[in-house]
């Protein structure tokens, strides 16, 4: 019984998102600022991690396998910096 409900709820998360795309639905939307769309924040990394963020809109991370490897920060305005 036990391993059932595991699997149950191992599955559920894929069935209620395939659900969501058969209806056109993007469940991730809601994140999303008004009629803004997906954008790619950065490219080229080698492995990125840690992922992490501060109230003035920062987003840190870190490239464990790059050319650059590093921690990063990527302000609101797009600027990538190395910290």
């Amino acid at each position: 019984m036990r391993n059932w409900l595991l699997v149950g709820l191992l599955v559920l998360p894929f069935l209620v998102a395939a659900e969501e795309a058969k209806s056109g639905g993007d469940p991730l939307a809601a994140i999303l600022a008004p009629g803004e769309e997906w954008q790619v924040a950065v490219e080229g990394l080698g492995f990125a991690d840690g992922l992490s963020y501060d109230g003035a809109g920062n987003v840190y991370f870190a490239d464990l396998r790059g050319a650059n490897a590093g921690v990063y920060k990527l302000a609101p305005d797009g600027t990538k910096s190395k910290l």
